[in-house]
């Protein structure tokens, strides 16, 4: 395990994600989130590197929802300033 450990380490695809890793987490870590006792130094490596690509991805995806949201409301916003300036536009030209 321990040679399989430090060679998966290094492939982001190998590392542990979802229930694996869930399972992982409540299995080898410890209150304080440091590894257990029983895993060897590699083995709480490769649980680490899982974790931090955990957390990884999920500040990438709460990124990308932060960047949908601003693109979603940009064009409405834009169009209903447009809106507010012909209306402002129409009404202040003189009508015969």
């Amino acid at each position: 395990m321990q040679r399989f450990a430090h060679e998966l380490r290094r492939d982001a695809g190998a590392l542990y994600r979802g229930v694996r890793l869930t399972a992982a987490r409540e299995a080898f870590l410890t209150t304080d989130g440091s590894p257990a006792a029983e895993l060897n130094s590699p083995e709480g490596e490769f649980l680490a590197a899982g974790i931090a690509e955990h957390e990884r991805a999920a500040r990438e995806a709460a990124r990308t929802a932060r960047r949908t949201r601003v693109l979603t409301v940009l064009p409405v916003v834009t169009a209903a300033a447009a809106l507010v300036v012909w209306v402002l536009w129409f009404l202040s030209r003189e009508h015969p």
